[in-house]
């Protein structure tokens, strides 16, 4: 961070104070990661329960049997398990799919936010605003990142 800091205000744009304000931009950063995890929670929640919809649906799922002492058991436990594993998987494609325009939106407007206090007259919130909105961009690259290194495990 300190030297996409030191490129973009000292040398772009000539900001050579650095107030301890600036350490408050790490926490709200985070606070927008963590609203980037609940709205991929909601989109993997969401596919989720649709894609065992249509398995529901399309009769896809085996009957359970009652096993001698009484217990339900699945016929193809084993199947279930993988029909699972996959359900999670495609499940978190396409939550990862979804949430990316979302992301983008929630970060690149508390980064713009952030980026007009630019043109204040207070060199304090000038250089706030251009430190938080740097740490929110770099959050969501973050992120990005690491969601397309998942998807390739997945």
């Amino acid at each position: 961070m300190s030297d996409l800091h030191y490129l973009l205000n000292v040398s772009i744009l000539k900001i050579t104070f650095f107030p301890f304000l600036n350490i408050l931009g790490v926490t709200i950063a985070i606070a927008v990661g963590v609203d980037d995890t609940f709205i991929l929670i909601h989109f993997f929640e969401e596919e989720k329960q649709s894609i065992e919809n249509k398995i529901v649906d399309s009769n896809m799922k085996s009957d359970l049997l009652i096993d001698d002492a009484g217990n339900k058991e699945n016929e193809f436990d084993f199947y279930n398990k993988q029909m699972k594993i996959s359900i999670i998987r495609q499940a978190l494609k396409r939550a990862f799919n979804h949430s990316a325009i979302a992301m983008f939106v929630t970060s690149t407007t508390t980064a713009a936010a952030f980026f007009t206090n630019y043109f204040s007259s207070i060199m304090l919130l000038k250089c706030f605003g251009v430190f938080a909105g740097i740490a929110i961009l770099t959050n969501y690259l973050f992120t990005q990142m690491e969601k397309e290194g998942a998807k390739t495990k997945l």
